[in-house]
Parts: C-alpha cells; structure tokens; sequence
C-alpha cells in the first residue's frame, strides 16, 4: 500500500507537466471579445426598396450617403437618446462642420437622424 501510495504521489507532478506550446482546451481558453458596435452601424434605408443602391452606410467613424454626402465623425458621445455627434460633411461639394444626433425609434425600429445636411429622416435598417 504505501508503494502505491509513493508512485501516486510521483506520479502526480509529472501528469501536471504538460507541453507549454499546447493551446489551453476550448473551455479553458480566454475568448477576447470586441465591444458591440454602436446601433447605428451598418446600412440604413429609407424604405427596403433602396437598400440595393440607395442604402446610406453608416461605421463608427462616418457615414456615406447613395447621394453626395458624406460625413466622417470627429466626436461621438452617447447621450440618453442614442448619440450626439460632432462631424466634418461634405454635400454638393461643400466641406462644413456639423453635429448630428442619432437616435432609435423602437417603435418604428427605425434610425432618427438629426442635424448635419439633412433635415430630420428615420431610416430603416437594410437587410444583410
């Protein structure tokens, strides 16, 4: 009994050895996962039917329009209604500074936009 005991007891640190290169098993591993983006990423539309060549396109960083809009963001705060933002747009072929809010209607599941070039406009999200 007590040499079994001993070669147990020898036994042990060796099975905790393990080769350092081995990637830890899939329920040990640390998954790094990317912040969610913001609501307001991706394609908008103001109906379905121009999501093929009408769709605005929205990233965290900007917005371009199907027409000749485009902003890039230079701040983007989230405020209780979705985000304020402060951007720099060029339409028509005019650069000027502007801020835009952005908020979703639930109800409508639509995004509201405000300020900037536009006049306020809810669009729809586009499908994938």
């Amino acid at each position: 009994m007590r040499r079994a005991l001993a070669v147990l007891l020898l036994a042990l640190p060796l099975a905790a050895c393990g080769d350092d290169d081995e990637p830890p098993a899939e329920d040990e591993a640390v998954v790094e996962r990317p912040e969610a983006s913001p609501f307001y990423v991706g394609r908008w539309a103001a109906e379905e039917a121009l999501c093929q060549g009408g769709a605005w396109v929205f990233s965290e960083s900007g917005v371009d329009t199907a027409g000749e809009v485009s902003c890039t963001f230079t701040n983007v705060a989230e405020v209780e209604t979705g985000y304020a933002v402060q951007a720099i747009c060029t339409a028509d072929g005019d650069t000027s500074d502007a801020v835009i809010n952005l908020s979703y209607a639930e109800s409508a599941q639509a995004l509201l936009i405000e300020g900037g070039p536009w006049q306020p406009i809810g669009l729809i999200r586009c499908p994938d």
